[in-house]
């Protein structure tokens, strides 16, 4: 009997995967458990779309909180340690990273089946440049960056690292840390002829023929615009979307997740996210039942 119950978990995991056989395999808003954005959790809300969100929070017992919220809803999560190894508007590497990192550890000591990676910067030379930035040589940043993916990766071996650049940083010389796992970039219909079809085509052609053999994208697939909404506004929201499943579909194998920006609206931002959008929403629940069924 334990044979036979055996062969049928194999066979429904083997039609599971074979209903989606090269990825991408995982879906999460971005910012659906992040403080500062909306009210800071929409865990509940996003379920029908995801099975992992992304958390951020001020403490590791808040983290450690939402970590638990996801997984009791059957969604694992991928944590944001941005500050973990980098102080707030820094691209100095932390002189407490290794305790801040410890203390964060031990508060998820008990949870580790939760997590599906570690969301490491954002747009890290992109915002290297920033005015108000703390900043260094981007050689030093890109040390830094190696040296806390390796620091994640010792410590949660079997755990995903992740990061996504900016599109102005997307040329040559860009240096990628060979040890995140998860690369992606950010370029959004919303922001006009900049981010055109064509150049966010290029630009995922660019990332692919730049990564390592072993790296996979993780994409930040359109779900907002920077203004109230409007029928034409979710037509070119839609629009995006098809394009970037054209480009998943291009490159089978290449595409690990999806991290649809943004679910929530918060305006004080001008951020109109896909809880704005019903048409996008729906265009959202299909894909993701396609992907984590």
């Amino acid at each position: 009997m334990k044979l036979l119950a055996t062969f049928f978990i194999f066979m429904i995991v083997l039609q599971s995967s074979a209903s989606n056989p090269t990825g991408p395999h995982y879906i999460g808003f971005f910012a659906s458990a992040m403080n500062g954005v909306g009210r800071g959790d929409y865990i509940r809300e996003v379920k029908p779309y995801s099975n992992y969100v992304y958390v951020r929070d001020l403490t590791p017992e808040l983290i450690v909180a939402k970590v638990r919220k996801a997984k009791a809803l059957g969604m694992q999560s991928m944590i944001a340690v941005q500050n973990v190894f980098f102080p707030w508007r820094s691209s100095k590497l932390s002189p407490t990273w290794q305790s801040d990192f410890q203390t964060l550890q031990k508060a998820l000591q008990n949870d580790g089946d939760a997590i599906l990676g570690f969301y490491l910067y954002d747009e890290p030379y992109w915002t290297n440049q920033q005015s108000g930035w703390v900043s260094v040589p981007n050689e030093t940043l890109y040390k830094s960056l190696e040296f806390s993916a390796v620091e994640l990766k010792k410590a949660y071996p079997t755990k995903f690292v992740a990061m996504t650049f900016a599109h102005p940083e997307m040329k040559a010389g860009l240096m990628i840390p060979k040890s995140v796992d998860w690369l992606g970039f950010n370029c959004y219909a919303a922001y006009g002829s900049v981010c055109s079809d064509q150049r966010v085509s290029d630009l995922f052609r660019f990332l692919l023929q730049n990564k390592s053999a072993s790296q996979k994208l993780i994409l930040t697939i359109d779900a907002y615009w920077n203004a109230p909404p409007t029928a034409d506004i979710q037509s070119k929201i839609l629009t995006r979307l098809e394009l970037w499943k054209k480009l998943i579909n291009s490159a089978p194998g290449q595409v690990a997740a999806l991290m649809p920006f943004l679910y929530q609206t918060h305006t004080p931002e001008n951020l109109y996210g896909a809880e704005s959008f019903p048409q996008v929403q729906a265009w959202l629940l299909k894909y993701a039942q396609e992907i984590i069924k």
